[in-house]
């Protein structure tokens, strides 16, 4: 038996009842979530970067990173 359109609105009700619970009383939870997405989509973006640039050596990456430049 397949739902009907009453059952479907009463179901739709309720999942929105979730999430607006979720989203007011784990706000810690919604904010994790959301700068993990942020996160990774930084490295994403930087990994693309890195592949478009030039490579260096290993040796100038230390250098940089020990204050030479």
């Amino acid at each position: 038996m397949g739902m009907t359109s009453a059952d479907d609105e009463k179901l739709k009700e309720l999942m929105k009842a979730a999430v607006i619970e979720v989203l007011e009383e784990r706000r810690d939870f919604v904010r994790e979530l959301l700068e993990e997405a942020l996160e990774d989509i930084a490295l994403a973006r930087a990994i693309e970067e890195g592949e478009q640039s030039a490579a260096v050596s290993r040796d100038e990456v230390m250098e940089i990173l020990e204050g030479g430049r």
